[in-house]
């Protein structure tokens, strides 16, 4: 409670107070339509797909991947009024998948804003690039390689970066490791969004340490960690 009190009294906690309320209050929501109908098409796809990440799942198909890596309708609809409520300049995504969670960022983004979404794996980027291209988010590009390879140089490429969302590699050391290494490239206000906090014991954790370091504040979704600057 103390920390929900405290983010209200910064002007960011209360525009994600009010995308919290927004996610649940109005109704449906048109603007993401398109996204959901490129949702469908992707879940029911038989294109291969070669599972790099460790510790999940296998998929088979991008049918499969769609379904098991893509953000639910209602967590995407929370970023979207997240972003379009905070109006970053500059967004980075990690964990692309094949694009939908992207596409609602994108979607929320205005004037010369832009997104640029890290993945690893080339089927998935294949995809999101197609998404992207479908629905015609031309603020978007997809930057394809491991996070260890593409994180800083992509950061240092885009910086100051407003608003990060960290989804993808579920290991508590990498999370870790990521955000220390993204650290140096954040505004002075930035927002982060970390996913699958209560993915495993080693998430738990690693997302204690995270709500240790200095900032404005911090909140705990149960399954997405937000830490302001």
């Amino acid at each position: 409670m103390f920390d929900v009190l405290r983010a209200c009294k910064d002007s960011r906690g209360r525009d994600i107070a009010n995308a919290c309320f927004q996610q649940f209050t109005t109704g449906p929501f048109r603007l993401g339509s398109d996204i959901e109908k490129r949702r469908k098409e992707l879940e029911e796809s038989s294109g291969v797909f070669v599972e790099l990440a460790s510790g999940v799942k296998p998929s088979h198909t991008i049918g499969e991947h769609a379904k098991r890596a893509s953000k639910n309708q209602s967590a995407c609809i929370f970023l979207y009024h997240l972003v379009n409520n905070l109006q970053p300049k500059s967004v980075i995504e990690m964990g692309t998948a094949v694009g939908i969670s992207g596409a609602y960022l994108s979607l929320a983004l205005k004037g010369n804003a832009t997104l640029t979404t890290l993945e690893a794996n080339p089927h998935s980027a294949a995809a999101a690039r197609e998404t992207f291209r479908v629905l015609k988010l031309n603020n978007t590009k997809v930057v394809e390689g491991w996070f260890d390879d593409t994180l800083v140089t992509t950061m240092q490429e885009i910086k100051p970066v407003d608003f990060m969302f960290i989804d993808g590699h579920k290991d508590g050391a990498a999370l870790t490791k990521y955000f220390e290494s993204a650290s140096p490239f954040l505004s002075a206000s930035a927002i982060v969004v970390f996913d699958d906090i209560d993915w495993s014991k080693d998430m738990q954790r690693a997302w204690r340490l995270i709500e240790k370091q200095p900032a404005a504040f911090t909140l705990d979704f149960g399954t997405l960690g937000i830490w302001a600057r």
